[in-house]
């Protein structure tokens, strides 16, 4: 079969058990990463708490939520990643066909190490967009803290380590820590808290 281009499944707000389209090719439920997303959490979902409708598709299909599991997290976001096995299964006969085979092997082995370097990676989530590339070269960004734009989809220049080291040696830190609080009015108040006469 051909492969067109990947359309990403799109993060859709859960509202029932579904259908939640999954608009690309996929093998079964055990080749998608199904995540929830709430404010504070991200949980992936078990095979017993999904369905897909059908269960294995070349174009596209439908993901279906477990009742408790669609009223437990009602409201939130789901986000339904493909993870294709990485595998092949043909076999040549004549010779043409064991050079062919040859060439899928070394194609697959050579995805299996590039999935193996990505996954050791320092990453995002997928369903949270691309992230921009860092376009300052080497001379500019060496020595640099590693951090984030405000909108978090850019790696943008900290501050120089030496920078950080000048400063924690001119002010460096006393045990016990002043913490500021000897003279303020809120740590300093005695306060009636009305058990005065409790004996217990």
């Amino acid at each position: 079969m051909s492969i067109d281009e990947l359309t990403p499944a799109p993060v859709q707000t859960i509202n029932g058990t579904g259908p939640y389209a999954v608009p690309h090719a996929y093998g079964g439920a055990d080749e998608l990463v199904v995540t929830v997303i709430t404010l504070t959490s991200r949980t992936n979902l078990t095979l017993a708490q999904i369905t897909l409708s059908p269960a294995s598709s070349k174009t596209s299909g439908s993901l279906y939520l477990e009742t408790d599991v669609a009223a437990q997290y009602d409201g939130a976001k789901i986000a339904i990643l493909r993870r294709t096995r990485i595998e092949q299964g043909y076999v040549g006969d004549n010779a043409r066909e064991v050079g062919l085979q040859g060439q899928l092997d070394r194609t697959i082995l050579a995805t299996q190490d590039a999935d193996r370097l990505i996954a050791s990676a320092l990453r995002t989530a997928p369903d949270q967009g691309p992230i921009n590339a860092v376009t300052k070269r080497p001379d500019e960004r060496g020595g640099k803290i590693f951090a984030w734009s405000d909108d978090g989809y850019s790696v943008v220049e900290g501050p120089h380590l030496q920078a950080i080291d000048a400063v924690i040696k001119s002010a460096p830190l006393e045990f016990p820590l002043d913490l500021g609080w000897t003279n303020d009015p809120v740590i300093t108040a005695t306060y009636d808290l009305g058990w005065t006469d409790e004996t217990t």
